[in-house]
């Protein structure tokens, strides 16, 4: 019997419960893997959880997608301007430029910045590059550039306050700190959503799974090896064949949720 013979013989014996669970688990392989070679293919400049995919206009580049659900995007021009919209808001322009002078004493290493916005200079000190922290004082005080603030529910209602207890509106929350300004000019090295190591692991389990589906009495009989001596007179009760047709649903989703982590996430 040739082996697509096999196959339809074998294929006609298999439940619509589990062809249906055999054919999601095969296209979630396929799309995912689909998604992932798009995705790395695409590298960008990290910003929170974002990535922001650049293109040029003109001279200048433009990094552009979605943060915390509005459409964001930096313009960055090769003399240091850089300009930043998120939804409706309009940030900047700012400015930054290198400036030896502005490097600390004990941080002679770093790399002198300033940082305005129109004329107001938001920060002058050290630049370190992607170490951590990235920005350091005249004074060699670590600088984050990130807003302080606590969030507060009182009567179903959100309300954020920054560390001196002003209420911050989300223009203020969402507007861009030296540290990224810095980045963006000085260092802007793209990153790659995905992990490949780890998409092959995540297939390992949904193989695996995919075997259990495909072959149950298989897997029935080595759950039992060493525990009875007749393997083959050894019957599942119906309670196994509930927990293993729910145990194959499980995985599959849980094979799901680890693929979009694992393709859409930073690493």
């Amino acid at each position: 019997m040739t082996f697509p013979a096999r196959f339809l013989a074998w294929w006609e014996t298999v439940t619509w419960y589990r062809r249906i669970l055999l054919i999601a688990q095969l296209l979630m392989i396929l799309g995912f893997a689909v998604a992932l070679s798009v995705v790395r293919g695409r590298p960008g400049f990290a910003y929170g959880d974002a990535v922001l995919l650049p293109h040029a206009e003109g001279e200048d580049t433009v990094y552009a997608g979605r943060v915390d659900g509005e459409r964001a995007a930096f313009t960055v021009s090769p003399d240091g301007r850089v300009g930043y919209t998120w939804g409706d808001f309009v940030y900047g322009p700012y400015t930054v430029r290198e400036d030896p002078s502005a490097v600390p004493e004990e941080y002679d290493w770093t790399r002198g910045v300033e940082i305005r916005e129109g004329d107001q200079v938001l920060f002058r000190g050290g630049y370190t590059g992607q170490t951590y922290p990235p920005l350091f004082t005249e004074a060699g005080e670590a600088h984050q550039g990130d807003i302080s603030f606590t969030t507060v529910y009182s009567n179903g209602e959100k309300t954020v306050y920054s560390s001196d207890g002003e209420p911050l509106t989300a223009e203020d929350l969402h507007a861009p700190g030296p540290a990224v300004l810095a980045r963006l000019v000085l260092d802007p090295a793209l990153r790659r959503r995905g992990s490949v190591s780890l998409f092959l692991l995540v297939t390992l389990l949904a193989a695996l799974n995919l075997a259990a589906i495909c072959f149950p009495n298989a897997f029935f009989r080595l759950s039992l090896w060493g525990h009875v001596k007749n393997l083959e007179e050894a019957e599942p009760s119906d309670y196994y064949l509930f927990c293993t047709h729910v145990g194959w649903l499980l995985l599959a989703v849980i094979a799901g949720v680890l693929y979009w982590r694992v393709v859409f996430s930073l690493f």
